[in-house]
């Protein structure tokens, strides 16, 4: 549904933002980013505008704040089981493979801790309940892939070097875990959110954040961020003008954190420009 909705978005738009910068078309070919302008400016300002989009969340709801930490946790234990795939000998890979159990160990334990913290009486708020239902099965399925993920990597830690190898989990096994696993932490970051706000914030989450996380922070694509520089602006205008002219009643108190960001994403258009 939410790509559906980005589509019909983006395809209205397109006469203005496909392939475009603001209200001119371009040729992506013709774009060049210097290695220098990339590394000193564009991917400071791009780690910059992610983590300003948690502190709103958390600005606007408290609450979000430990799920936010958990999140980043998790995301960096995503990438430490990936990395499994790249260990060179068996020494290396059952060293790697103790200390993704450790951080296996450690983010059930901080699952567990935030999960008393959010779910404690003082802090229910009645008109939220359905979404303390929803936070709280979420919650769950993360414990449980977690445990999954925990008995397959001690399988593998296990048969290494023996002559029941073979039977380990699959990488691709790991990898429907893995994605699972990303999918419901980026439910819980939007999930106490106001209703008028959750959506346009899981628009962006998704359509803009983890793209510029992806692709512009951690691969440092230069390219890709020029291919889809339209989609990209499309996004972020839709979210920065339903919350500061869309007549949602944004607080005042946060708009100018809004107005960094979209500042922000300005001076990255005019260093590409």
């Amino acid at each position: 549904m939410r790509d559906t909705i980005f589509v019909i978005l983006l395809i209205a738009s397109s006469q203005y933002t496909l392939g475009s910068y603001q209200y001119f078309k371009f040729k992506p070919e013709n774009v060049k980013i210097s290695k220098e302008s990339y590394r000193r400016y564009i991917k400071p300002q791009a780690k910059n505008i992610s983590t300003e989009f948690y502190f709103l969340a958390k600005n606007v709801t408290p609450a979000v704040e430990p799920i936010n930490h958990f999140r980043k946790k998790v995301v960096t234990l995503i990438s430490s089981v990936q990395d499994l795939s790249n260990c060179k000998s068996s020494e290396s890979c059952h060293e790697q493979q103790l200390k993704v159990l450790s951080k296996l160990g450690n983010e059930t334990h901080n699952l567990f801790k935030i999960n008393q913290n959010i779910f404690s009486e003082s802090k229910l708020k009645s008109d939220k309940y359905d979404n303390y239902l929803n936070l709280l099965e979420q919650s769950r399925n993360v414990r449980q892939i977690l445990f999954k993920l925990e008995s397959k990597i001690q399988l593998s830690y296990l048969l290494l070097n023996t002559n029941f190898e073979a039977n380990s989990p699959s990488l691709k096994e790991v990898q429907i875990e893995l994605t699972q696993l990303e999918n419901i932490i980026n439910q819980m970051v939007v999930e106490l959110l106001p209703s008028q706000y959750k959506g346009i914030f899981d628009e962006l989450l998704h359509h803009f954040i983890i793209p510029l996380e992806k692709r512009v922070i951690q691969k440092s694509s230069s390219e890709w961020l020029v291919n889809n520089l339209g989609r990209l602006n499309l996004a972020w205008n839709t979210f920065h003008m339903s919350l500061d002219k869309g007549g949602l009643n944004f607080p005042k108190k946060h708009v100018n954190l809004l107005k960094i960001m979209h500042n922000r994403w300005n001076s990255i258009l005019k260093i590409i420009f």
